[in-house]
């Protein structure tokens, strides 16, 4: 997944899947670029070359419940709900209100479009 190889290397992948050494040159023009050949663009050809239907697009996630395990003393042990909306919104847009929430504040690290909202301790333990 992401990968990359070098153009030097574009023989032998074809003879490898017994594509016609008379395409070399046609499968060259489309996937090297600047002497690299991205895997996803030899992917991409691969499956058009043996007729083989590309999987269905799934819709990305947009919506993401964490919980997360507090067992600081105080306030005590608890479990709380987050809910994630995942957006292309303006990140200042997104943030409602991480100033003084540490907690969101982190998330907004790895989300900055995210409408964060951390919900009251679900599950207190004993």
């Amino acid at each position: 997944e992401g990968g990359l190889a070098m153009a030097g290397s574009l023989p032998a992948m074809l003879e490898a899947l017994k594509v016609g050494a008379g395409r070399s040159e046609e499968v060259t023009r489309e996937l090297v670029r600047e002497e690299v050949i991205l895997w996803e663009d030899f992917r991409c050809f691969v499956m058009k070359h043996f007729g083989c239907a590309e999987a269905p697009v799934q819709a990305p996630v947009t919506r993401i419940n964490l919980y997360m395990y507090d067992g600081q003393d105080p306030p005590g042990p608890c479990v709380r709900r987050i809910e994630m909306e995942v957006s292309d919104i303006d990140p200042r847009l997104a943030g409602g209100g991480s100033e003084g929430d540490d907690l969101t504040a982190t998330l907004h690290t790895r989300w900055p479009n995210a409408a964060i909202q951390v919900c009251s301790p679900a599950i207190t333990a004993l």
